[in-house]
C-alpha cells in the first residue's frame, strides 16, 4: 500500500512541477513585455521553485528500489505532496504574486527539503 501511496504522489508532484513551470513561463512570456523586465530577471524565480522538485529523484529511486517505505516517509510525502498542492492552488487563485510566491516559500520549499534529506537518507539505507 505505500508503494501505491508513494508513486501516486510522485506523479502528483510530476503533474504540479510541470504546471507551476509552464504556468510561470506563461506568465513572463505575457509580463516581461508589458513590464519592461528580461526574461533573466523573471528565471530566478523559477529556478528557486524547482528546488522543490529535487526530491522526486530520491523517491523515484526508492519507489524503483521495491523496498518497503516507513511510515515516517510516507507521512512525509502525503503531507508535502498536499503542501505542494494547496500552495499551487493558492498561488492560482490569489491576485498579488508576491503573496502567491510567499505561501509557497514559506510552506512547501522547507517540507519538501526535508523530504528530500528524508528521502535521500531512506535510499542510503536501502
Amino acid at each position: 500500500m505505500n508503494r501505491k501511496i508513494l508513486i501516486l504522489c510522485i506523479l502528483i508532484m510530476i503533474a504540479l512541477m510541470l504546471f507551476t513551470n509552464i504556468d510561470h513561463i506563461l506568465w513572463i512570456n505575457e509580463n516581461v513585455a508589458s513590464n519592461g523586465s528580461t526574461w533573466t530577471n523573471e528565471l530566478f524565480p523559477l529556478i528557486i521553485n524547482n528546488i522543490v522538485w529535487i526530491a522526486i529523484i530520491p523517491l523515484t529511486f526508492i519507489w524503483l528500489s521495491k523496498k518497503d517505505i516507513s511510515k515516517i516517509l510516507t507521512g512525509l510525502v502525503i503531507i508535502t505532496t498536499m503542501a505542494q498542492t494547496g500552495t499551487t492552488m493558492y498561488a492560482r487563485i490569489a491576485s498579488d504574486p508576491l503573496a502567491a510566491g510567499l505561501s509557497f516559500v514559506i510552506l512547501a520549499i522547507p517540507l519538501s527539503v526535508i523530504l528530500l534529506i528524508f528521502s535521500i537518507k531512506e535510499l542510503k539505507a536501502s
